[in-house]
């Protein structure tokens, strides 16, 4: 009766220790190791969704959308090249689709300037080495196999835009570098 929580019963008692109270740092923890999304790319990156598949588009979409990246969703091939813009960084894209396949929609990605450097991760449940070769072939950037493992998607999509913003970076540099031979040599 009246012990402090986290001591033992006076002694000579029957009564059970009172329990200390248990503390969740999870908030804590979670703020000192942000995910592999918030930890290695930037929280404003924009995504397309490439699927046909609702309820693959709605998981896609809610896993993004939970680590603080833009998503835009599209269920077909022609509409994703309609759609994919200057402002996308990254495009999730299934294999099989319903009105073309999602390696002529990476190699019409690949053929256009705007897209060319655009990274594509194909997210499907075809396996074996053939659909992946085929993948690589028309210009696929990563794979992911479904169903969809959180951590993995996290890692590849962190690791494809970190190689994105180096790319980005060094072409700047090279148009920095060809402005200032031009202001010289002129």
């Amino acid at each position: 009766e009246g012990d402090a929580p986290g001591t033992p019963p006076a002694a000579g008692t029957d009564a059970p220790a009172t329990p200390a109270p248990i503390e969740d740092d999870a908030p804590a923890r979670r703020r000192r190791r942000p995910s592999a999304f918030t930890a290695s790319a930037p929280a404003a990156a924009r995504v397309l969704v490439v699927d046909d598949n609702g309820a693959d588009r709605e998981l896609l979409v809610g896993l993004l959308r939970s680590e603080g990246y833009e998503a835009d969703v599209v269920d077909g091939g022609r509409e994703a090249l309609e759609t994919v813009a200057s402002h996308h960084d990254l495009v999730l894209l299934d294999v099989v689709l319903s009105d073309m396949s999602g390696a002529d929609v990476c190699r019409q990605l690949r053929a256009s300037k705007r897209t060319a450097d655009l990274p594509v991760i194909f997210v499907t449940a075809i396996t074996g080495h053939d659909a992946r070769r085929a993948a690589a072939d028309a210009g696929a950037s990563d794979w992911i196999d479904k169903p969809v493992d959180r951590a993995e998607l996290q890692i590849r999509i962190a690791g494809q835009l970190r190689l994105k913003r180096s790319l980005d970076a060094m072409k700047q540099q090279q148009r920095d570098l060809e402005v200032a031979v031009r202001t010289r040599t002129t």
